[in-house]
């Protein structure tokens, strides 16, 4: 609970038809002192303020976030969790596949492979759909998703700053994102096939 310290954010997206979730894990480190009593509880509270509109935008609305779960490293044990929540993804429109997600390519100042990540995001729907790949409007959307991410980063009376990066287990290192990208094809995710 000090500046410093690494959390990951777990959100869960399900439906209403399955058991099966899909889940992003976003990594964080606190950068200035707690606004709320715990940095879960700060963590999650910035991030729904922030960053979970435009994160819901791009995830069909067959979807919804069931449960925000933040964890501390390195055991990362679950120190705050929200659950029994029914934040509906807002993409209208035919969804996709559960197995296609669109990708988000990460990178840190390391330039060696350690020095990259990826978040396959939640599905999305047809909107988003061009000849089989993800149309500009929807990598504006994840590139715009991105950068309120970042801005977690800034200044806020209302809450602590969160640095969005990447964490090794092995090293028990955290690299902030230095830059980061929207693919241009679908990635597949084929554990998500029973989603709905």
């Amino acid at each position: 609970m000090a500046i410093g310290d690494v959390y990951k954010l777990n959100v869960v997206w399900g439906s209403d038809v399955s058991e099966h979730v899909c889940v992003n894990d976003f990594y964080f480190i606190q950068n200035l002192a707690l606004v709320f009593d715990t940095p879960g509880e700060d963590l999650v509270e910035r991030w729904r303020a922030e960053v979970e509109g435009a994160y819901k935008e791009t995830v069909t609305n067959k979807l919804f976030i069931k449960s925000y779960r933040v964890s501390k490293a390195p055991a990362f044990d679950t120190e705050h969790e929200e659950s029994g929540l029914t934040v509906l993804g807002a993409a209208s429109g035919d969804a996709l596949s559960p197995i296609l997600s669109g990708l988000l390519q990460l990178r840190t100042a390391d330039l060696t492979r350690r020095g990259k990540s990826r978040n396959f995001m939640p599905p999305t729907t047809e909107t988003f759909n061009t000849a089989g790949h993800p149309n500009s409007s929807y990598t504006d959307d994840l590139l715009f998703l991105a950068n309120l991410i970042v801005e977690m980063d800034t200044e806020n009376i209302s809450y602590a700053r969160w640095g969005w990066g990447m964490y090794s287990k092995t090293d028990e290192e955290f690299k902030p994102i230095t830059s980061y990208a929207a693919r241009g094809t679908w990635s597949r995710q084929v554990d998500r096939a029973r989603l709905y």
